[in-house]
């Protein structure tokens, strides 16, 4: 008997625009997506609805993360990235605690994460020019600046990166960057001494690199271009392990599942395509949205009151987001 194709378990509606990202958080209990008018909306996962929506830049919002449990950082195309206080007690309108300026000429989405106890953001903030940055939100002070060295005019713009998980003794911080002349490199930053190391760097796709993602776990990183190609390296070296590649061209976003079974593409086809991480072949297609998937996200800890359950959530030119409850 013929397999039927999976169904959209939940279709989130509220956004009146293209919806370039969402994200889950506080162990699943939320949701955060932004769309290209600037609005920001944190969704209850329970009862699938909105506990705060707002309009949080006056043009485009590339991406929303939320950190300490109760701090959105939200980021904008109008060279702003703003610190939102959120009062789930209340619920009262996020606040504007905070704002940095920064050159918001690519489309380039941010990376957050935790450094021995404090909040860092790394994305371009000199929009024309192919140097990443990382900036201390703890501290609101620049941490490091320039990442790059004398062949990143060649690469061109910087168009994704990633800071991998920090681990707890390590002196250094490891960055992933995707490039306009689609280069993938991974990138050694001391804490101490500030000094840059080109790790590794791997010219694979054609095209450029419109997603990456790295996980220190699995030891590998998985990118994704305009071309059809979607590329498995080893985390360590760089060395392509195995290459896949979609019928269709343009990846604009990838997720790997917190297991490190299975990972996830969004494509410019409207199509959301599901894979095994050990094989790296495909498992399924998953169709619903009727134009370009800007952004998928897997939930972390996938449990509901009536078992477990996989979820994994995508964004879409279409002015939806879907969720799905995958394997």
């Amino acid at each position: 008997m013929q397999r039927l194709p999976p169904q959209a378990d939940y279709i989130f509606r509220s956004h009146q625009d293209d919806v370039n990202f969402v994200r889950f958080f506080n162990n699943d209990n939320y949701l955060a997506s932004c769309d290209a008018s600037g609005v920001v909306i944190v969704w209850l996962f329970r009862t699938r609805r909105p506990l705060f929506q707002w309009k949080a830049h006056s043009e485009s919002c590339l991406s929303v993360h939320v950190y300490s449990k109760d701090k959105l950082v939200s980021q904008g195309r109008d060279n702003t990235i703003h610190i939102w206080q959120l009062d789930f007690d209340t619920q009262r309108s996020p606040q504007l605690i905070y704002s940095l300026p920064y050159y918001s000429l690519n489309y380039c989405q941010l990376s957050l994460t935790q450094i021995k106890g404090d909040t860092m953001i790394c994305f371009a903030s000199q929009g024309d020019k192919p140097w990443v940055d990382i900036f201390n939100l703890t501290t609101t002070s620049w941490f490091i600046q320039n990442i790059g060295d004398q062949d990143n005019e060649k690469r061109r713009l910087c168009m994704a990166v990633q800071m991998l998980d920090h681990q707890e003794q390590s002196p250094v911080i490891r960055l992933l960057a995707g490039y306009e002349n689609g280069q993938v490199v991974l990138w050694q930053c001391d804490l101490e001494t500030k000094a840059i190391t080109l790790v590794w760097q791997a010219s694979i796709h054609e095209h450029p690199v419109l997603c990456l993602k790295g996980t220190v776990k699995g030891g590998y990183v998985l990118s994704g271009s305009i071309d059809n190609q979607i590329v498995k390296y080893d985390l360590d070296d760089g060395k392509v392990i195995k290459t896949t590649k979609a019928k269709k061209s343009g990846t604009s976003s990838l997720a790997i599942r917190k297991d490190n079974k299975i990972w996830a593409t969004g494509g410019y086809d409207g199509r959301i395509r599901v894979y095994s991480v050990k094989t790296m072949n495909p498992l399924a297609i998953l169709s619903y949205h009727r134009d370009s998937v800007y952004c998928v996200d897997f939930a972390v800890d996938w449990m509901e009151d009536d078992g477990k359950a996989h979820w994994l959530v995508a964004t879409s030119k279409d002015h939806r987001i879907s969720l799905w409850n995958i394997y």
